[in-house]
């Protein structure tokens, strides 16, 4: 987080996913950066004390943050399993997402507004893809470009689409790689 001791334990913290899903809420219905600390406020039901505490006081910042959230729970990029990435690592990583979006929900609809924009948000979604295909290129090298393309769209899809069983995500991993 943006300099809070508290950055590893807060995303275990309901109050840490207030504002963050409410962060990126407002994003989507108000337009980038265009909503108050008071808004935030309001649609976390979080005291602004409390956001300056997960997120700190500048509205980029806790963008910023948000995104990062979003780039450490749905692809894996923290330093715990940036660097791992076997079949079962694949699955937590999975059931790891579908939880972080089940907590944050405007996270997809953030994703795929902002993805394609020539915008520094966009730009970040851009980056964290890249990452995570470097880290998928690691896992499954001697793939073809689309080979790995196919495979992360799976990897969307089984995070994002509700109702998939544990089950149904272990069959899919198992015929993919």
């Amino acid at each position: 987080m943006t300099g809070t001791p508290n950055s590893k334990s807060a995303e275990n913290d309901d109050k840490y996913y207030s504002i963050l899903n409410a962060t990126l809420k407002l994003e989507i219905l108000k337009g980038h950066l265009k909503w108050t600390m008071a808004d935030l406020s309001r649609a976390s039901g979080i005291g602004r004390t409390l956001i300056y505490y997960y997120f700190g006081k500048s509205k980029k910042d806790i963008l910023a943050e948000a995104v990062r959230g979003m780039s450490r729970n749905i692809w894996a990029l923290d330093d715990d399993r940036k660097e791992k990435f076997t079949l079962a690592d694949v699955r937590e990583s999975i059931l790891r997402a579908r939880e972080f979006v089940s907590r944050a929900p405007y996270s997809t609809v953030f994703y795929f507004q902002w993805r394609p924009t020539a915008t520094p948000v966009g730009d970040l979604l851009r980056e964290t893809e890249l990452a995570y295909f470097k880290k998928l290129e690691k896992f499954a090298g001697g793939k073809s470009k689309a080979e790995h393309e196919a495979l992360y769209s799976c990897f969307i899809g089984l995070v994002v689409a509700p109702n998939v069983s544990n089950e149904s995500i272990d069959l899919v991993l198992q015929h993919l790689l």
